[in-house]
């Protein structure tokens, strides 16, 4: 008698797994969508690496540019450190003027900044940006990376 193949195991995790590889394997599984959204931020420091710079993506709105980044966020919406910094690979940043302040940085140097809001034109929401690093930031992030790279001092 054949099997039906129409229902499935309720043991098997049918969801994608991370693209993290298994420790004894060199490939890793597909990565899962990021969900990141800078209003979620807001007031939080920042470290953005761009990676590129998307054309043409096609949204709920129509079709828009995004900024493809990897993003640690450092600290809370508040200003305090975060015990466990929060990694979004593969991130898309939407919002017109972090792209303009990210676009110069793509494939050359990280970002770090709080972000924040700027001034609202007429009829329109104030734009998110990132705001320059205090030297209290800048510790906060040394101190993370020096976390992540064993070889940098």
């Amino acid at each position: 008698m054949a099997k039906d193949k129409s229902k499935k195991n309720k043991d098997v995790d049918t969801k994608p797994k991370g693209a993290t590889p298994v420790e004894d394997d060199e490939f890793g599984g597909p990565g899962e969508r990021s969900n990141f959204k800078l209003a979620d931020h807001e007031g939080a420091l920042l470290l953005i690496t761009p990676k590129s710079l998307e054309e043409d993506i096609e949204t709920a709105f129509g079709e828009s540019d995004a900024i493809k980044a990897d993003i640690v966020v450092l600290t809370d919406t508040n200003g305090k450190k975060l015990k466990e910094p929060i990694e979004e690979l593969g991130a898309l940043i939407f919002q017109r003027v972090v792209i303009g302040q990210l676009t110069e940085s793509i494939g050359k140097r990280r970002v770090l900044g709080t972000i924040d809001r700027g001034v609202a034109k007429k009829g329109q929401s104030a734009p998110f940006l990132i705001e320059v690093p205090s030297e209290d930031d800048k510790a906060i992030a040394r101190a993370y990376l020096a976390s992540v790279d064993p070889f940098k001092a």
